[in-house]
């Protein structure tokens, strides 16, 4: 997994506009200049992406939200979203964050209780390291 570059704008503009809200472009070019969207590729082709924010005091007492995490359509149920939020889980840890959130879709609160993720409320889940 590495940070999303200027060239995959279009590709991840499409992705994150796969669940029904648009993610414009230009949106997509600001948050990949500010290091905010992490991708994982696997032979050059584009396999999941997560974008996130900061929230709090950078390794005081920060988390991460995980605004979007998406696998494409024809790739999921193939483990590739259990092994992003494996690394989810470290990267959290080397930005110094206490854990990390995110709003699940009503369809994947199984998927994120099976990867070991404490519901909170609502379709919130958390999850910190120890």
């Amino acid at each position: 997994m590495r940070f999303a570059r200027k060239h995959e704008t279009k590709k991840l503009s499409k992705l994150f506009s796969s669940f029904g809200v648009s993610m414009k472009k230009k949106r997509v070019e600001d948050m990949i200049n500010n290091k905010k969207i992490v991708v994982l590729r696997e032979k050059g082709k584009l396999r999941g992406a997560f974008w996130y924010l900061t929230l709090g005091i950078s390794g005081l007492l920060s988390v991460l939200y995980v605004r979007k995490l998406v696998v494409p359509p024809k790739l999921r149920n193939k483990g590739i979203g259990s092994f992003m939020l494996k690394k989810i889980k470290e990267f959290a840890a080397k930005q110094q964050a206490k854990g990390f959130l995110l709003r699940s879709l009503k369809s994947a609160e199984r998927f994120y209780k099976k990867n070991k993720l404490r519901h909170l409320f609502a379709r919130f889940f958390w999850w910190r390291k120890k």
